[in-house]
């Protein structure tokens, strides 16, 4: 330094003093300018005070010679040191000098800067809380200084900091704040440490409120939390807890909103191979699950984003419990947050849709949960970030969009855990209960993977897959959304028509036109045309190569389907077709009668469109009775026959499937959905089936559920006594079907009792009747077995006890003796051979007084035409041998594709 320069008011002896390299004379020479500096306070010469600290610090602090910086260093604390209580009006230039010798790289110097610094704030204590920005990005760095004389020097003036912003109620959060957000990302442990104990001095002031600005810095809470230190992690965890504290304290007050996206991200687990990563994680699904039941709806747009964190963590293992439970919560309370008034339009509509009559009411409101992925703001990968959309507005609407592609990203992943995807059906589930009308939007979409997950190796998930599938296949609404999104032409009206009127029933591209008198009345279905003509005319159906014809008056009905024909004879037959006052009953019952053909012919495609599917189930008014379920049966809408085609054609693909779980499944839709339309649209089905070999094994497989399954006692009751209608039409459908499987058929007719017709149909399976009946395989064999089995358990109770009146069931045993007959002598041979022994002389059962009831309970049912049913028999039966017969000679035989 140039001793020559003119340094005053600093004698030459101090610039010497200060420039020496000995500490002793350069503190004797801060003693002489602090005298110096008191007599200019005293006269209040603030123009030589400045000039004092300006030498110190351009010509001392900031020199480029070290002892020259350390002398300027304690010079201008002696300068702060004699302003006392004014040196609040020298600060700047007392400070900022000395915070630039806080990045020297002499260890040395940077001790003595924290030193110089600590007198400075001694004397001037709350004065200095205007400049608290720099002092804290100063002391920022030292707590990161590696020399731990200048750690230590840093703790203490720390300390004084701390203490003089809890003691001032003057503390500048607002401008504290973005310096706070920015130091919180560093990766020192040292400056993380300092970060901390700062936000717990500043949380516990009272007059300070961070919550507040608690968005601010949360996340860099949360990245603190995965410090490797476990004292670091600790007072982080303090941190979280202490704010948790306040929020569950005033919750009106906390920003949930600006809040939950952190959450969302820290939910997740970029990296699993660190175990600080689980901290991070709990820690964040615990917060969720408190935001959730604080506020409610207030979370509801975030909805996509929780459940992508939420989901995976519930199929944690017990490593991990407290999150797995953690996650559970939040999965539970965002479930009860959607309600039924979250399926309502933004805008009032004149059409509403019927919610399901399992649907409870909660809450009220609206929610809005449009998420979209961002993850660029916070550097992690993989990691699902999700911004709410129109999050300004005071209210929200459901948008299912983000929570239904959530759910099906998830359910098509095949590394998904089971519990995972019990949740995720569960949700689905509520939001068909909650939500209906809206979710039938996005039904098909998600129907193939609800199929797809029938396969899955849990039965748990494949109970919760059901209960959503028989949702969508039973719920009003389902055929609701479907009829209101047709357009004004497809919709079916139908009136009474007068003279020649004509009526039109457009579904699809399809239309259908009736008259009445002399005119004509014309239905398209796909490519085939019906002509229906009342009074002297004949109505033709054209479906295929099948042809039907309706004569009315003394003329009989003629429907050909396949190579198999029904008849109906109008006047002494059950259906009756009038002329002039009943044309509405001839229409409403030619109607039904030109559906059923087009039905049982029409092949379909691997998934049916809604509108062929509505032809096949029927045309439903309140004048007609639908052929495909009776009146006591609960109606379902379109897309269960769509349910029971894919079912079965996923069996036919998947055999595998159908021989461990196609019981299981068919047994729960029965409890599910009403089992008699589960077996009338599977008989239906089957009746189109191609590949025969399928269709006999899966006629066996519901015939045993039939049987055996106590969830079907009431329809086995139904079948027992065809009295009605409906029972006989239920019995022909089924044995229509049944017919591809002969012991099936057999034990169809013990279970309803036509014991002369399983008689008829036992004397078919003796090879040597005649050279056109069956061939007895083993597998035959097997099952007539089985069937014996079945006649000895508690189902067939009322079969043994009617062996007891001899008289009046000649067939059935006569049929039993069929069965005996056609068994080697095995187990099941002696079984039934004991049991006919048991049949008691009828002589010796003979009363005086026989009413014989039991023969005018059991008289041939008029609806059920059994000749026409036998020869059904044959000709299935027939197509089997063939098929048999050629598979001899071919080492495979690819299963054709179900043509329905």
């Amino acid at each position: 330094m140039n001793t020559e320069k003119d340094f005053s008011p600093l004698t030459p002896n101090i610039v010497r003093a200060l420039n020496d390299k000995l500490y002793e004379k350069r503190k004797v020479a801060a003693l002489e300018i602090e005298k110096l500096v008191r007599e200019f306070v005293a006269q209040n010469n603030s123009s030589q005070i400045r000039h004092v600290i300006q030498i110190l610090a351009s010509e001392f602090a900031l020199s480029q010679h070290p002892h020259s910086r350390k002398g300027g260093l304690i010079g201008l604390a002696a300068c702060s040191i004699a302003l006392g209580k004014d040196s609040g009006l020298y600060l700047k230039e007392l400070i900022e000098p000395v915070l630039t010798c806080f990045n020297d790289s002499d260890s040395r110097l940077r001790y003595y800067a924290c030193e110089a610094l600590y007198n400075i704030v001694k004397v001037a204590r709350g004065a200095v809380l205007p400049h608290f920005n720099v002092l804290f990005d100063g002391l920022s760095k030292l707590a990161a200084d590696p020399d731990p004389n200048v750690k230590s020097g840093s703790e203490l003036l720390d300390r004084l900091l701390k203490d003089i912003v809890t003691e001032s109620s003057k503390f500048d959060l607002v401008a504290f704040v973005p310096l706070l957000r920015e130091r919180i990302y560093s990766n020192n442990q040292y400056a993380r440490q300092f970060i901390i104990s700062w936000i717990l001095v500043l949380e516990s002031v009272p007059d300070i409120n961070l919550l507040d600005y608690l968005p601010e810095i949360l996340d860099g809470l949360f990245q603190i939390l995965g410090d490797n230190s476990k004292e670091i992690r600790r007072m982080c965890e303090v941190v979280l807890g202490e704010f948790l504290k306040e929020i569950k304290k005033t919750p009106s007050s906390v920003k949930f909103a600006e809040m939950a996206n952190i959450l969302v991200i820290h939910c997740q687990v970029s990296d699993e191979s660190k175990l600080t990563n689980d901290l991070i994680q709990l820690t964040a699904m615990t917060w969720m699950r408190e935001f959730i039941q604080l506020a409610g709806r207030v979370v509801l747009p975030y909805s996509s984003g929780i459940l992508t964190a939420v989901l995976p963590c519930l199929s944690y293992d017990d490593r991990k419990k407290n999150t797995k439970e953690a996650a559970g919560a939040c999965n539970y309370s965002l479930m009860k947050l959607v309600t039924l008034e979250d399926d309502e339009d933004e805008e009032p509509q004149s059409t509403t849709s019927l919610p399901s009559k399992d649907t409870a009411n909660k809450k009220e409101g609206d929610l809005n949960d449009s998420l979209n992925a961002s993850q660029d703001s916070v550097g992690l990968s993989n990691i699902s970030f999700f911004t709410p959309a129109g999050a300004d507005r005071t209210q929200v609407t459901l948008d299912l969009d983000g929570i239904v592609q959530v759910l099906d990203r998830h359910l098509r992943d095949a590394s998904t855990g089971m519990m995972t995807r019990i949740a995720v059906l569960k949700w689905l589930y509520h939001l068909y209960i909650k939500t209906p009308r809206k979710m039938f939007r996005h039904t098909d979409c998600l129907f193939p993977m609800l199929l797809k997950s029938l396969s899955d190796e849990s039965d748990e998930v494949i109970l919760k897959d059901l209960e959503v599938l028989a949702e969508i296949a039973s719920s009003p609404a389902g055929q609701t959304e479907y009829s209101g999104s047709r357009d004004s032409t497809d919709r079916t009206e139908l009136h009474v028509p007068d003279g020649s009127k004509v009526v039109q029933l457009g579904v699809g591209e399809s239309s259908v036109q009736v008259g009445v008198g002399e005119s004509a009345a014309q239905v398209g279905v796909g490519e085939s045309a019906a002509q229906v003509g009342v009074g002297e005319s004949a109505a033709q159906v054209g479906v295929g190569e099948s042809a039907a014809q309706v004569g009315v008056g003394e003329s009989a009905a003629q429907v050909g389907v396949g190579e198999s024909a029904a008849q109906m004879g109008v006047g002494e037959s059950a259906a009756q077709l009038g002329v002039g006052e009943s044309a509405a009953q001839l229409l409403t019952q030619g109607f039904q009668d030109l559906i059923l053909a087009s039905k049982s012919i029409t092949k379909q495609s691997d998934v049916l469109s809604l509108t062929q599917v509505e032809m096949q189930i029927g045309f439903k008014n309140s004048g007609s009775k639908v052929v495909d379920s009776s009146p006591s049966t609960p109606s379902m809408n379109s897309y269960f026959y769509k349910f029971m085609i894919n079912l079965l054609k996923r069996f036919s693909l998947e055999r595998k499937l159908l021989e461990t779980r196609g019981a299981f499944i068919i047994r729960q839709l029965c409890l599910l959905l009403h089992a008699e339309n589960i077996f009338h649209s599977m008989a239906d089905i089957l009746l189109k089936e191609e590949d025969l070999k399928f269709a006999s094994t899966m006629v066996q497989t519901l015939n045993t559920i039939l049987l055996t399954s106590a969830e079907l006692f009431q329809l086995r009751n139904q079948l027992k006594d065809l009295r009605t209608p409906e029972s006989c039409a239920l019995f022909c459908c089924l044995y229509r079907s049944w017919c591809h499987n002969p012991v099936a058929t057999v034990s169809l007719c013990f279970l309803t009792q036509n014991y002369r017709h399983a008689y008829d149909l036992i004397q078919k399976l003796y090879p040597l009747a005649n050279s056109a009946d069956l061939e007895v395989t083993v597998d035959f064999l097997m099952e007539v077995d089985k069937l014996v089995q079945l006649i000895e358990s508690p189902i067939f109770t009322y079969l043994r006890l009617q062996l007891l009146d001899v008289e009046n069931n000649p067939y059935l045993i006569k049929a039993l003796y069929g069965l005996l007959m056609l068994l080697p002598q095995s187990q099941a041979f002696q079984l039934l051979s004991r049991r006919l022994r048991c049949v008691p002389n009828p002589e010796l059962m003979r009363t005086v007084k026989d009413s014989n009831p039991a023969s005018a309970k059991r008289t041939t049912q008029p609806q059920v035409d059994y000749k026409e049913l036998l020869q059904h028999f044959e000709q299935v039966q027939s197509k089997h041998l063939k098929v048999r017969h050629q598979r001899v000679g071919h080492t495979e035989h690819p299963d054709r594709k179900l043509v329905l």
